[in-house]
């Protein structure tokens, strides 16, 4: 800021040259001096005037001096916030993972105490677990895959248990899985006998279900009477559980009778099954 006047020559030259920086430190300087000198009567005006004019500012410059800490203080809030909610999630991740593997445990368990009713054969033969782990699609070839394969003791032909009931036998092994056919597969041929009547018949499978053939003409059968593994066949042994008798099919002039079987086993509710293998 230049502040001119006019000299004893006539021309115009400058008295005072200041800066706006200047000027505001002055005034800074005046509102400190009026301050200090509140005392004094005669600086008391003085004094009024500068505080009506620095308040506003020196309330806001007050507020932000004291919110500036509260600012940072809920910045770091907010972190540890975000960081105990991380923490709690993965715990929960955690537990989830747990509670799955528990009911898994648990059904596993429920599996082994129904098929612990299984009576084995005199022979000496032993269960081995084995979890389904894929399922034919086609309802012509009815075939599951197995866990457990010729390290485990499974061989070709064994048995194959679910809930009590013959369900299969193993076709083809590996060195940790196999391949067992079900028994309505059309590839599944199985002598048995119908428990009250006594009556032997072929079991097979096929698309139509499951059918005992080749039953005597003469012989009296009974509706729900349960059929069971005759032990004719080595590797079947005696008085497995197949199914029941759901009707007869064949007709009175033909000579021999055909019944179908009813299966209580669903093979899709299935997750584990036993093979029933050597000592």
């Amino acid at each position: 800021m230049r502040i001119l006047y006019l000299s004893d020559d006539g021309l115009i030259r400058p008295l005072i040259y200041m800066s706006k920086y200047k000027i505001s430190f002055g005034f800074v300087l005046l509102a400190i001096f009026g301050l200090v000198s509140n005392e004094f009567h005669f600086f008391r005006n003085t004094v009024v005037l500068t505080r009506q004019i620095l308040s506003p500012f020196s309330t806001r410059a007050i507020s932000r001096s004291q919110s500036l800490p509260n600012f940072f203080n809920n910045i770091l809030e907010i972190g540890k916030l975000i960081n105990e909610n991380e923490k709690l999630k993965n715990e929960n991740y955690d537990l989830l993972g747990e509670v799955a593997r528990l009911k898994e445990v648990e059904k596993e368990n429920q599996t082994l105490k129904q098929e612990m009713q299984i009576k084995i054969d005199p022979h000496g033969r032993g269960l081995i677990v084995a979890k389904i782990v894929a399922k034919s699609p086609s309802s012509f070839n009815q075939t599951i895959f197995l866990s457990a394969g010729e390290k485990q003791g499974v061989k070709v032909n064994d048995p194959v248990i679910g809930r009590s009931h013959l369900i299969g036998k193993i076709e083809k092994v590996n060195q940790n899985s196999s391949q067992a056919i079900l028994i309505n597969n059309h590839r599944f041929l199985m002598p048995v006998i119908l428990s009250e009547s006594r009556a032997l018949g072929l079991m097979r499978g096929g698309l139509d279900g499951v059918v005992v053939e080749q039953i005597p003409a003469d012989q009296e059968i009974n509706i729900g009477e349960q059929i069971i593994t005759s032990g004719i066949s080595e590797d079947f042994p005696y008085s497995f559980l197949v199914g029941s008798v759901a009707e007869k099919i064949s007709g009175d002039s033909e000579i021999s009778q055909t019944v179908l079987v009813s299966q209580p086993i669903k093979i899709n509710e299935l997750e584990t099954v036993f093979v029933l293998g050597e000592k």
